[in-house]
């Protein structure tokens, strides 16, 4: 659902609340989890180009993200190619610190492995081992895979925009059931 961008409306957020990381079942074999190191960037470029949902990237934007505020990146890897990835990033928004799990991805080629929970769940745990801070993550209407996996996580859906309750109604009618939108420590 790309009809909010069209709009000019705010990505959605969801935060994690839990004290805890999610528990995860083991990465696939085949595959490892490992952090960035250098001469990554390369192959992050093309992940994040080939899985054609956050833009375009060059190897310029992301020498932007290792300078800005990352603090932390995490690869699915196979056969030395970098299949999906996740990171922890020193926000504001509104005036306020958060640590964000962003740029979450998965080359198309390497979906449906659950690699996704594995980066994601990652970023999370590097995220509460710092200061304590919100953790919060943005994201697209039309993203439902990954929406799926950041429920699926313990993200729940802030709704402290005009247009998220509306919003949120229409990504669960898509999604279906199990995917209902609860006020955070709401119990299922």
């Amino acid at each position: 659902m790309q009809e909010a961008k069209k709009e000019n409306l705010p990505q959605l957020r969801m935060g994690y609340m839990n004290p805890a990381p999610p528990a995860v079942e083991g990465v696939p074999a085949g595959y490892q989890l490992r952090p960035f190191q250098a001469g990554d960037e390369p192959g992050w470029m093309e992940l994040l180009n080939a899985n054609g949902e956050l833009g375009e990237w060059s190897l310029e934007r992301i020498a932007g993200i290792l300078g800005g505020g990352l603090k932390n990146q995490f690869f699915a890897v196979c056969g030395g190619q970098l299949t999906a990835c996740a990171g922890v990033h020193d926000t504001q928004l509104e005036g306020a610190e958060y640590w964000e799990i962003g740029w979450v991805a998965s080359h198309p080629q390497h979906r449906g492995k659950g690699l996704g929970v594995q980066v994601t769940a990652a970023a999370l745990g590097a995220a509460l081992e710092l200061p304590r801070r919100p953790i919060v993550l943005r994201t697209d209407d039309f993203r439902l895979p990954a929406i799926k996996v950041y429920l699926k996580l313990g993200f729940v859906p802030l709704l402290d925009h005009p247009s998220y309750p509306e919003r949120w109604r229409l990504i669960h009618s898509r999604l279906g059931p199990g995917s209902e939108v609860r006020p955070p420590g709401a119990s299922a």
